[in-house]
């Protein structure tokens, strides 16, 4: 195996992170959740609600309540040791009032010879790799520790250099630093040990860890300069008042004039001098649905004019030596002319934006629940 190489051109995210939700009355929902081959009932199948604290296991004969629950539109996943993970985003109409027959198939393990770095160094390595992809290299990130790393496992890609990583049961992560514990349910991961490119996908529940006072400071230090953050402040027409500014990057028509800046440093600084005020009203849209989305061609530059509590930590990683000044600084580049946002500052879809700057370091040990709220 290739020495360990991390690098951030990657397409990472957490699909449990963006989507949108709409607050609404609260419903009860039942169901069971059973085998697709034969109807036996599945006991202790994990049934939750993606990116929230809101979630149960079934019981013994495979079923399940959630009471009071607010129907947030994000999906509905259902996970269990030894099945495929079921995804779907029920609407109030199809489950209010009903019991719901959830069916969940068999998951097929690859046969032991399919299965790479099986030598323990080699394991390890990869482990190191799936934690800084998964977690990131914050100081969050090192008060985290994944509790069943033997539910992991590798394999070989079609490219030598690729491989990924699979799971037969939702992995366990404890933020300690948070005070969440994480499952974990993958639905992909893949690294590319050239280049260090590496693609992420997932569904996680939240669960809280003892008094939430414990850790009330450390998840508003969390929030406050975030990307959840950002996006609450824009739709509420907050971006000021919150300490951000934000400003437009043009796109440069003949990339060819930019070829010559090979150190990104370099780059960035170039797009900075190119970056013009713009305020919210200007890339922020409203349609008759009361759903919002962002519109801007070129990139966005957003900076947060406070020192978010990361900002130390980060300036002492090698990674990030020199390159956070006053505040912090991130680029948001927007992969489609609309990007859907929801009343709540949840983007509908999260490969449609990709970050560089102080975002970019924003992974899952700093991710909040979906319905988390500073007090």
């Amino acid at each position: 195996m290739a020495p360990l190489k991390i690098t951030w051109h990657y397409c990472w995210f957490l699909s449990l992170l963006f989507f949108s939700a709409t607050a609404s009355s609260q419903i009860n929902i039942t169901g069971r959740v059973v085998d697709e081959n034969g109807d036996t009932p599945i006991p202790n199948a994990s049934v939750y609600f993606n990116n929230t604290t809101i979630g149960t296991n079934t019981n013994s004969q495979g079923a399940f309540t959630l009471d009071s629950v607010s129907l947030l539109n994000t999906e509905m996943v259902i996970a269990c040791k030894g099945y495929e993970v079921l995804v779907f985003k029920p609407t109030a109409a199809q489950i209010a009032g009903k019991r719901i027959v959830v069916k969940i198939a068999a998951k097929t393990r690859p046969q032991k010879s399919e299965i790479a770095f099986t030598e323990p160094a080699a394991r390890r390595q990869a482990l190191e790799i799936f934690f800084q992809s998964f977690l990131g290299f914050t100081q969050e990130a090192t008060q985290c520790t994944i509790q069943n790393t033997q539910a992991i496992y590798f394999m070989q890609g079609n490219n030598k250099s690729v491989f990924a990583a699979y799971a037969d049961t939702t992995v366990i992560v404890i933020n300690n630093m948070l005070g969440y514990k994480m499952n974990l349910d993958i639905a992909a991961f893949f690294y590319d040990q050239l280049t260090g490119a590496n693609y992420l996908t997932g569904y996680v529940r939240y669960e809280p860890l003892g008094n939430s006072k414990t850790y009330a400071r450390y998840r508003r230090d969390c929030y406050y300069g975030s990307t959840m953050h950002f996006y609450r402040s824009l739709i509420a027409n907050q971006l000021y008042q919150q300490g951000y500014a934000t400003f437009l990057i043009p796109p440069v028509k003949d990339s060819s004039k930019m070829s010559f800046f090979n150190d990104p440093v370099a780059a960035a600084e170039n797009e900075k001098m190119r970056a013009v005020p713009i305020p919210a009203n200007q890339i922020l849209y409203i349609d008759s649905a009361n759903s919002f989305s962002i519109r801007a061609e070129g990139k966005l530059l957003v900076q947060y004019m406070k020192n978010p509590a990361g900002k130390k930590f980060l300036t002492l990683h090698d990674n990030t030596s020199g390159s956070l000044k006053k505040g912090v600084e991130s680029f948001l580049h927007f992969k489609t002319a609309n990007i859907g946002l929801n009343n709540a500052g949840v983007l509908s879809d999260p490969t449609s934006v990709t970050y560089d700057g102080y975002w970019m370091y924003e992974r899952a040990a700093n991710t909040l629940p979906f319905n988390y709220q500073p007090d």
